[in-house]
């Protein structure tokens, strides 16, 4: 990943083509992001395609990967945005991220709506050697803050929002 400069996004994008995506509601989907020099973040943002309902939000976050490569520990609950719009959706935030792999993550809280996000072409499955591949990996039933620390590694997935950080 090449570092940023002031005001770019960043993210990573796994797999295939971007597209649109349901987020369902409770559903949270997080992937590793790869970050080469220590940064600060200023912002931690996604796109709406199709706006939810009356009250519909996503909370955005970021964790840290363990030593297998997962997300364990939770760095960052940035909070909800509203989602009954489309369009850029951010959340301001001062994170500084040092050199490594982290997980950014986004699930619908209140009303499914539709971001954008990418279709892997391959089904990775998780095993015990600590690997540079696109895991991306869900929980269901989120319905406050996010859970601290992510607990559950039976559920990978081939589809991920994205989620982007501003430096």
């Amino acid at each position: 990943m090449v570092p940023a400069n002031s005001g770019d996004y960043l993210w990573n994008m796994v797999g295939g083509p971007a597209g649109a995506l349901n987020t369902g509601t409770g559903f949270m989907r997080c992937k590793p992001i790869y970050i080469k020099e220590s940064t600060t973040f200023t912002e931690i943002a996604t796109f709406v395609n199709s706006g939810g309902t009356a009250g519909a939000v996503v909370r955005l976050g970021i964790y840290e990967a363990n030593a297998d490569g997962m997300p364990a520990a939770l760095l960052l609950d940035a909070g909800t945005v509203g989602t009954t719009t489309n369009g850029f959706k951010t959340i301001a935030i001062s994170q500084t991220l040092a050199a490594g792999k982290y997980f950014l993550a986004l699930v619908g809280q209140t009303a499914q709506c539709q971001v954008v996000g990418e279709v892997s072409t391959h089904t990775y499955v998780y095993d015990t050697i600590n690997q540079f591949h696109g895991n991306i990996w869900e929980l269901s039933g989120i319905t406050g803050a996010l859970p601290d620390p992510w607990t559950n590694y039976t559920t990978q997935r081939s589809e991920s929002f994205r989620v982007l950080l501003k430096k």
